[in-house]
């Protein structure tokens, strides 16, 4: 299994709405050469004083985001590049391996849902999003199994890209994406938390009945107690339509978020 480690220092960078205040964290992002991905992964850099891990089924896409993270000196001390597809169970069990042997434990993990590929034959029948959700599921799966070994645990964000969602929901909380997210929060473990995001398309009509981060920030008197509510309320989703990408990220990896099993609607221009 490839893997790039590149020397150079790096400092934790504090979140003005949640504090990621963890001592030398490990972060992994899978599907890193998303545009998603790569902006994650520089969000994430300085952050990560304990490691950062880049996976990809495109290993120059990865060579070229760590190369850049070092020219803009943003890199931690440890970085690596892990090059297999997500999809593939025996290359989780080796990346999996590595991250144990390497790194010792992992925190916090980003995740950018692949869309399937196109079927052969049209199926107008079909509801589904258009996810790949067996690599999503088996990364998922495979990264809460190392959180377990973590005394802290850890937590997972996973982003999904808009234009997938089935057009034809009424109700985005209809998406099984969104069940998906829900059901792996529930199987995750007590001390894991998994939240997702549904990247662009907000002016999707799945979209109209989502309450809105602004109003319940409004309400509440800011992000966290926004969130407070939502868990309180056993709410699945939320728009997050004027909130930056690497705020909400940042909010929903710290210890101190409220949620799991929610899904956060973002627009991809504003964010990205």
């Amino acid at each position: 299994m490839p893997v790039a480690m590149l020397e150079t220092p790096g400092d934790a960078c504090p979140d003005a709405a949640m504090e990621l205040n963890r001592l030398t964290p490990v972060t992994l992002v899978v599907n890193a050469a998303s545009r998603w991905g790569a902006a994650r992964a520089k969000d994430m850099a300085r952050r990560s004083t304990g490691g950062l891990l880049l996976a990809d089924n495109d290993e120059a896409a990865l060579a070229a985001i760590a190369d850049d993270l070092d020219l803009q000196n943003l890199a931690p001390e440890r970085v690596s590049t892990l090059a297999f597809d997500a999809a593939d169970i025996d290359r989780w069990e080796q990346a999996s391996g590595f991250i144990s042997a390497q790194y010792g434990r992992l925190d916090w993990a980003l995740v950018y849902a692949a869309e399937a590929p196109a079927p052969e034959l049209v199926d107008f029948g079909r509801r589904d999003d258009g996810l790949d959700f067996a690599g999503l599921a088996l990364s998922v799966r495979a990264i809460a199994s190392l959180m377990r070994k973590n005394v802290q645990g850890g937590a997972i964000v996973v982003a999904a890209p808009g234009g997938a969602l089935n057009a034809r929901l009424s109700d985005v909380a209809d998406a099984e994406f969104v069940h998906f997210v829900a059901a792996a929060a529930d199987n995750a473990g007590a001390n894991i938390r998994i939240n997702g995001m549904i990247v662009g398309a907000l002016d999707a009509p799945a979209w109209a009945r989502a309450p809105q981060l602004a109003d319940l920030s409004d309400e509440t008197g800011g992000l966290r107690p926004a969130f407070e509510r939502l868990a309180a309320d056993h709410g699945s989703v939320l728009r997050c339509d004027a909130t930056p990408i690497a705020r909400l990220v940042n909010a929903l990896l710290s210890d101190e978020c409220p949620l799991t099993g929610a899904v956060l609607g973002v627009d991809a221009e504003h964010a990205m």
